[in-house]
């Protein structure tokens, strides 16, 4: 999977690049919700015989515009969210650095730059999707700003047991360690992320079955 960090304004020339399929959105947990919208651009891309392609954002939104909860905490940090793409068979990964110049584009300039920009030639996201200044754009109106050069599609929400899975679910349930059902949502393990230090080389094979033992029941077991 190619991987490349943008900002605006970014100097890729739509000349140089495939004509791709691709998804967007923050996709924070790359949960079964947001696997829905990638996996529709995937299998497009194959179908249309093109490179598929995500193109997501970092640093959040929150942490840059100020508002309510700023989500400095990600669920998956970068290095996971390749990991988990690039086992969905993703192409290529723009990240574009969110910041104040970029939320001050107007929808048809991101749409410009963004989209029709990198030679994207079928958009997926999800239906509450939104771009540009305010999030004024969104995928009722993305038709007025296409300039006919890319189609779209929008995915609905994906739900468990009637309610929508969303990176705000799995936030709520990871403070109240609901591991459980955070990994029902997510479609896979959660997995954490250290460095490994020397100690006073203490353990031994009983603590470390010990410590197999806690985490097992730590991700199968509910607070």
């Amino acid at each position: 999977m190619r991987t490349n960090q943008l900002t605006y304004p970014h100097t890729l020339g739509s000349d140089e690049l495939p004509h791709t399929v691709s998804a967007i959105g923050f996709f924070d947990g790359v949960h079964k919700g947001h696997q829905k919208v990638i996996e529709t651009a995937v299998e497009e891309a194959k179908r249309k015989n093109m490179e598929s392609a995500v193109i997501t954002f970092h640093p959040h939104p929150s942490v840059v515009l100020k508002k309510g909860t700023q989500h400095v905490k990600y669920i998956t940090p970068i290095r996971e969210k390749k990991e988990v793409l690039q086992k969905l068979h993703v192409d290529r990964l723009y990240i574009i650095e969110f910041n104040k110049e970029l939320s001050s584009l107007s929808p048809q300039e991101f749409i410009d730059h963004f989209i029709i920009g990198l030679n994207i030639k079928h958009l997926v996201a999800g239906f509450d999707y939104s771009y540009g200044y305010k999030g004024r754009g969104n995928m009722d109106v993305i038709h007025e700003h296409t300039r006919d050069a890319f189609t779209h599609t929008a995915i609905d929400k994906v739900t468990l047991d009637e309610e929508k899975i969303s990176s705000t679910k799995i936030r709520e349930l990871l403070k109240a360690g609901n591991v459980q059902e955070v990994g029902m949502l997510l479609g896979r393990p959660l997995a954490f992320y250290g460095t490994v230090i020397k100690g006073d080389q203490r353990g031994g094979r009983s603590d470390i079955l010990l410590l197999t033992y806690r985490l097992t029941r730590m991700y199968y077991c509910q607070k």
